[in-house]
């Protein structure tokens, strides 16, 4: 009977379904969990029970992954990620009563043997737990200071997720940034601004500096990184493409319509221009702001590179469907 379940799990393994594997293997360990319960006749079998329930529930959502795939989502990442998250929190409470319920069983059911003494059976448990542990620490010990010196300014330390950018320069094609001025209009914005107004922000190639002022205070921007929203939803590339090509134009054309037009489709409240804006569009461009004051664009903020406006639409707003 063991000799047939190892191959089937070879099998499983073989075919690419690891994880589909070690659930069954937790299923196979409750099972032996709850025949020793049955034949001890143990007075804890409630708290036994309700602790195997979370298990089974974590033990299915790491197999639903392994049988089921959500629609659109690319190589089951999402699926991966949102069922794996929960099923390893509710392993991390299943196992600290497990763990101590084996050790009580194990106690009893090895006292007599002969080969299989409970001193044996407990050095190998022991010794299995702690290699266990050592490989989980790996990723940990290893990834943390890789993560630490992958950073902008790695003289930094703290809680505070904006203090790198006081002295920090970031370099970008166009050329470099120095982040310290966009510290202070991001904290205007946050002093000053009630609620969630949409603002529009320049836009830089991937993984660059565009999207900060979003980021960093949390308001909505007529578009965040496209290529995420390009990747997980593949039925609006193009309106995604489409919000690129107007933010860009938005700052680069010399036109005073062509921004208003952006600022009411879009119902935006602030515009943000900082050295990211003055060094990747025209400076035509992001000139024609200052003339704008007619057409209900207001400076509210102004500490070179940065200038903050905010729009009063004079007429009503025309919102993007």
């Amino acid at each position: 009977m063991i000799g047939l379940a190892t191959a089937l799990l070879a099998v499983i393994v073989h075919t690419g379904h690891a994880t589909l594997a070690f659930t069954l293997i937790g299923t196979g360990l409750l099972a032996f969990v709850w025949l020793l319960a049955y034949r001890q006749r143990v007075a804890d079998r409630m708290e036994l029970g309700m602790v195997t329930a979370i298990a089974a529930v974590a033990l299915g959502l790491g197999a639903f992954p392994e049988l089921f795939l959500l629609n659109d989502d690319i190589s089951r990442q999402n699926t991966v990620f949102k069922f794996y998250l929960q099923a390893w929190i509710l392993f991390g409470i299943a196992s600290a009563y497990l763990l101590w319920r084996l050790w009580a069983f194990g106690e009893s059911a090895f006292s007599g043997g002969e080969f299989l003494t409970w001193k044996r059976v407990r050095g190998a448990g022991i010794g299995v737990f702690v290699l266990m542990l050592a490989i989980g620490l790996i990723y940990p010990a290893l990834a943390t200071p890789a993560r630490i010196s992958d950073r902008i300014n790695t003289h930094e330390s703290g809680l505070d997720g904006t203090a790198f950018m006081a002295d920090a320069v970031l370099f970008e094609q166009q050329g470099p940034l120095a982040l310290g001025d966009d510290v202070k209009g991001i904290r205007w914005l946050e002093e000053n601004v009630e609620g969630s107004p949409i603002i529009v922000e320049g836009i830089s190639a991937l993984y660059g500096w565009g999207n900060r002022v979003s980021i960093y205070t949390g308001l909505p921007a007529v578009i965040g990184w496209e290529w995420h929203q390009i990747q997980q939803r593949p039925g609006f590339e193009f309106d995604v493409v489409q919000r690129r090509y107007e933010v860009d134009n938005f700052y680069s054309t010399p036109h005073e319509l062509a921004a208003v037009n952006l600022l009411r489709k879009y119902d935006v409240k602030y515009v943000y221009v900082g050295e990211l804006e003055r060094t990747h569009y025209p400076g035509i461009g992001t000139a024609k702001f200052r003339r704008m004051e007619s057409y209900g664009l207001t400076l509210v903020y102004e500490e070179w590179p940065v200038a903050i406006y905010e729009y009063r639409d004079p007429g009503p707003p025309v919102v993007s469907r």
